[in-house]
C-alpha cells in the first residue's frame, strides 16, 4: 500500500525502524521511572487455565492480522471486500436494511 502512494522501499522500513526504536525508548523510559511492572502470569500460566488461554490467543491473532496488514495488505482488502483504495467493493450487512429504509 506504500508503494501505491508511492513511497519507497527503504523509507517503509526506515519508518518501521524508527517506530521499533520509539517502542524501545518509550519502554526504557517507563522502565526507569519506577512505575509498576506488568505482571506477565497470564502468559506463563498452564494450559487449561482460560483466562491465560484467551489471553495467548487473542496475541496470536492480532500477530497474525499484524502481519498481513505489514506485509499483504491487498489480500486482507480482497478477503474483506474492499478495494486497494479503500472503498468498499460489495456489502453484505448482518441486518436486512428493508425494514429502516423510507421505502414504504
Amino acid at each position: 500500500m506504500c508503494a501505491d502512494l508511492g513511497m519507497p522501499a527503504e523509507a517503509v522500513n526506515f519508518n518501521r525502524a524508527i517506530g521499533a526504536v520509539m517502542c524501545t525508548l518509550s519502554f526504557l523510559g517507563w522502565q526507569s521511572s519506577g512505575s509498576a511492572k506488568p505482571d506477565l502470569s497470564a502468559l506463563t500460566a498452564a494450559p487449561g487455565d482460560a483466562a491465560a488461554d484467551a489471553l495467548r490467543y487473542s496475541i496470536v491473532i492480532c500477530a497474525l492480522f499484524g502481519c498481513m496488514m505489514l506485509y499483504d495488505l491487498d489480500a486482507l482488502f480482497d478477503q474483506y471486500g474492499f478495494s486497494s483504495d479503500g472503498d468498499l467493493k460489495k456489502c453484505t450487512p448482518l441486518l436486512p436494511l428493508y425494514p429502516f429504509s423510507a421505502q414504504g
